[in-house]
């Protein structure tokens, strides 16, 4: 935790394991996580703009944001760094780390790129009142029948967890849906967010079973904000409602029913045809008797 205009000196250890000596670029980032929820740091060549670009690497005239290190078979390098916490700084949680990656030969020519790198993780928080919020976005929900028509379907719902904040938080989300006049009533639970960094967001889904297709069907989702590791947040965490709708309508039934009414209608119009040629070969044989009388 650094105060606004406040500095702090780290360092990070690169060890090169291999049995050869190797090249790395060392350099700082932004912290952001993955759609797999697995935190990560922006891809090499893109500027960081909020913790990462508070790094400096090295010392004296050769500190900068890269620092480029050939490292011996099976030895280690320490590189310091310090953190500069611009005056005007907001407080709260600003993620950021230090990634070291194999160095590329320049003007090589390729057009494909692969980049592998390790990184240290940097929990940097600046000093102030922190307001911690959750808000869910972008809610869809649609109602998926079963190609039982003598089975429920499903609601869909989709969404999107919003940290509004300036605290990382994780979000525990709950899903409730309902018939009309409360009929047929389902909750679940969905799969928990584990963290959502400040200024950034998460998509999530969540399908409740077991409701039948009856018109319209209405719930509430509900995400309560989870504190993270170890962290401190000495601010109440409430929770963020909102409700989201849906039509349930009974397509596979009423398909069903026509295709039964349609097998019925069949029946009956082949039964009349049917007898229809029955009835006029009798007509042809009283016509063919009563012919020969005459």
């Amino acid at each position: 935790t650094v105060d606004p205009g406040g500095q702090a000196v780290e360092h990070v250890t690169v060890t090169n394991f291999s049995d050869h000596p190797a090249t790395f670029d060392v350099y700082a980032s932004d912290g952001v996580v993955t759609a797999d929820g697995q935190f990560d740091l922006l891809a090499a060549g893109t500027t960081p703009t909020d913790g990462g670009s508070w790094i400096t690497l090295g010392e004296g005239e050769t500190a900068g944001p890269t620092q480029r290190v050939e490292i011996a078979a099976e030895s280690s390098a320490t590189i310091p760094f310090t953190v500069v916490v611009p005056a005007d700084a907001t407080p709260g949680d600003h993620p950021a780390g230090v990634v070291a990656a194999p160095a590329r030969a320049e003007g090589d020519g390729s057009t494909v790129t692969f980049d592998t790198r390790v990184g240290a993780r940097l929990h940097l928080r600046v000093a102030g009142d922190l307001a911690p919020a959750l808000a869910l976005t972008d809610v869809r929900a649609t109602y998926e029948p079963s190609w039982n028509p003598f089975a429920p379907g499903s609601v869909r719902v989709e969404y999107t967890v919003a940290n509004e904040g300036n605290v990382r938080l994780g979000a525990d989300t709950q899903a409730g849906v309902a018939g009309l006049f409360g009929w047929n009533a389902r909750e679940v639970v969905a799969p928990a967010q584990r963290e959502v960094l400040p200024g950034q967001e998460a998509g999530g889904t969540v399908v409740l079973d077991g409701v039948w297709p009856l018109g319209k069907v209405s719930g509430d989702l509900t995400t309560t904000p989870l504190v993270v590791g170890d962290d401190v947040v000495d601010v109440a965490l409430s929770p963020t409602t909102t409700s989201y709708g849906a039509w349930a309508l009974p397509w596979v039934q009423l398909g069903s029913l026509l295709v039964l009414v349609g097998l019925v209608l069949g029946v009956l119009r082949a039964r009349r045809r049917r007898e229809a040629r029955t009835q006029a070969r009798i007509e042809a044989a009283v016509a063919a008797r009563a012919a020969q009388r005459t």
